[in-house]
């Protein structure tokens, strides 16, 4: 039976809360789906987020996020009152998932649900321990990373983060109250997932749900089970994964996440494995696993290397480890995210499992050669995606790839300005051979960059001038600083050219110690600091209108924006008062991606702009000569 669904992420349901839930919107967008004749929901990763705040890096393989747990269903359940919930200024955060605010104000709402109900519900949250023991883990090392000003559990006291004997249970008892918070946030959690899921169920619907391949280090699972990955007697990654060097990165790309031992896995029948997959069918009907590849062979980076380029491919467990998940599983329903680099060994794993592979429409046309994501070389067993959350949408793609990308796509598959360049994308991937097509929900509304998967927005909120050792030359230490810049979305490194210096920007005084050894360790420089001082950001005050025109040698683009203050803590929002006969939709979207691609300095300290709302009231493209960095150079323009 050929199906198709939506891809759309918890985090971007709508919600007066700033992120979205479990509750109610959650229902009515599977009654959408309903509606709308689709069959699947697909979801990114629905783990407890750290750092950066990636669904793609979650302290815990088996939680699930406490972010998503509804307040209002918490509050019909007698765990909270409607004036605690209106308390917090909501509205001021509600533009885009701000997830610096939700951290600090969401953990305190819900401990005084906890503290209402752990006694009144403590034969249910006794059940729920029982059938779910790695509760038990999670809850302490969560417990632990509160005690430890939330800090990577390789910093922890040595007796606990070597997990010497006695040492956990010494620990469970002394932090008993935050041990018993986080387990009922897990029973929150599963209680509100079980019945929406249910719900979706009901409808005649199925969950399609993300698996990463690897787990971050700083987790509960490296923690608990230091065995099954490379790690030293310190517990200190010996190997880290990655992407080799390819056309797109000349340093290839390094993930950081610690490597499986797998001669230890088999050794264990690949117990951890089991458990891990186990628990991902108890959240979805279909497990989406990501980077299948690294299954094949996996690309092995020694610890500490800068780049990615010193790494060396290592042979993973491959047939062996799908003949036992097979066996463990015999229904099991896995889609295999077979994108990138392929040998032919990758290949014969994955049609040898049975498992279906990804086509994505965006990458059939980068060129005239022979590309398997061209729909013409399609077979039933596979998923055709309009494209993933890695990509851009399709608006903003048909804005930004090259014209003759874009003429190859148009050729192709029959594309019209009448019908509209991405539903004729999404029409082509419906019409495929593949036994199901998802598209981002983003792709069917026609967004472009402005409604990308809400990207974190904890900020750094001091800097601090870095004053380098005697002799150290400053552009060479700036370029080492970049890679810890890429490595931590929490740091940023400024370079003043008013005054020649290094500024580091970061959450607070403990994670500059942290930098000052992370630099010391890898670099050799023992660096100190000036005093710090608070990041500040500017807004306007009355309405202004910004005009950028940019016209060189056969380029052209002109674009206009009303610059409108907002309240505190909106953010930046954007509009349009241009219509698509003066100005085609692609480059209307092509602008808004430009506002948001970049923080803008205000004119009275050069600090980012924020609180304005950006509306496009006039622009002009040239037919022959405008290309889209054109509307960059306008866009910015029109900025300053």
């Amino acid at each position: 039976m050929r199906t198709s669904g939506i891809l759309m992420h918890i985090s971007s349901l709508p919600s007066p809360y700033g992120i979205g839930t479990l509750g109610q919107a959650a229902y009515d967008f599977a009654d959408f789906l309903k509606a709308a004749g689709q069959h699947y929901w697909q979801l990114l990763p629905i783990g407890p987020t750290s750092y950066g705040d990636s669904p793609y890096q979650s302290f815990s393989t088996h939680a699930g996020n406490p972010y998503f747990i509804d307040l209002d269903l918490l509050r019909e359940d007698g765990l909270l009152t409607q004036d605690e919930i209106d308390a917090v200024d909501w509205e001021a955060h509600s533009a885009r998932v701000d997830y610096g605010f939700q951290y600090s104000v969401r953990f305190d709402l819900l401990y005084r649900a906890f503290l209402r109900g752990w006694e009144r519900d403590a034969d249910a949250v006794r059940e729920f321990r029982n059938a779910n023991p790695w509760v038990e883990d999670y809850a302490l090392y969560m417990a632990l990373k509160r005690s430890q000003d939330m800090r990577s559990w390789e910093t922890w006291p040595e007796e606990i983060r070597l997990r010497r004997p006695g040492a956990a249970e010494t620990y469970a008892v002394r932090l008993g109250d935050d041990v018993h918070f986080f387990i009922y946030l897990q029973y929150l959690f599963f209680g509100q997932w079980d019945a929406l899921r249910s719900y979706v169920h009901a409808l005649g619907l199925e969950i399609i749900g993300d698996l990463p391949i690897y787990v971050p280090y700083d987790s509960c699972d490296v923690w608990a089970n230091p065995s099954l990955f490379q790690l030293d007697e310190t517990g200190l990654p010996t190997g880290v994964a990655g992407c080799p060097p390819d056309y797109f990165s000349a340093d290839g790309q390094l993930w950081g996440n610690p490597l499986y031992d797998w001669e230890r896995m088999r050794q264990t029948d690949y117990a951890w494995w089991k458990e891990r997959i186990a628990a991902a069918a108890r959240l979805f009907d279909v497990i989406r696993i990501d980077h299948f590849r690294g299954l094949e062979s996996y690309w092995a980076i020694p610890y500490g290397d800068k780049t990615a380029r010193g790494g060396k491919w290592v042979k993973g467990p491959g047939h062996d480890f799908v003949r036992a998940m097979q066996e463990r599983f015999p229904d099991l329903r896995l889609i295999a995210e077979d994108l990138g680099f392929l040998t032919d060994d990758v290949i014969r794993l994955q049609k040898d499992s049975g498992w279906p592979g990804m086509k994505v429409l965006e990458f059939a046309f980068d060129s005239r050669e022979p590309s398997n994501y061209l729909p013409h070389r399609y077979i039933r067993n596979c998923i055709c995606y309009s494209g993933t959350h890695d990509n851009e949408t399709l608006a903003q793609w048909l804005a930004q790839t090259s014209e003759t990308a874009r003429a190859y796509a148009a050729e192709y598959l029959g594309l019209t300005e009448q019908e509209g360049y991405a539903w004729g994308i999404l029409r082509s991937g419906l019409a495929s051979v593949a036994d199901t097509f998802i598209a981002q929900l983003q792709d069917y509304l026609g967004l472009g960059a402005e409604a990308g998967a809400s990207a974190p927005l904890l900020q750094p909120v001091l800097t601090y001038q870095l004053i380098l050792p005697d002799g150290a030359d400053a552009h060479s230490a700036l370029i080492k600083l970049r890679e810890l810049e890429e490595e931590d979305p929490m740091l940023r490194i400024v370079w003043d050219e008013r005054y020649g210096q290094i500024h580091v920007q970061l959450m607070g005084k403990i994670q500059l110690e942290i930098l000052r050894r992370r630099i010391l360790d890898r670099f050799g420089l023992d660096v100190t600091f000036g005093e710090g001082s608070i990041v500040y950001r500017e807004t306007i005050a009355a309405p202004v209108l910004g005009m950028g025109h940019f016209e060189p040698l056969r380029h052209y683009a002109e674009v206009q924006l009303l610059i409108e203050p907002l309240p505190r803590g909106a953010g930046i929002q954007l509009a349009s008062n241009v219509p698509t006969d003066a100005l085609d939709l692609n480059w209307q979207r092509l602008i808004f991606t430009h506002l948001l691609e970049r923080e803008h300095a205000g004119v009275l300290t050069g600090s980012p702009l924020t609180d304005v709302k950006f509306t496009l009231v006039a622009g002009r493209a040239h037919l022959k000569h405008t290309e889209g960095g054109d509307f960059r150079q306008a866009t910015y323009r029109a900025v300053r």
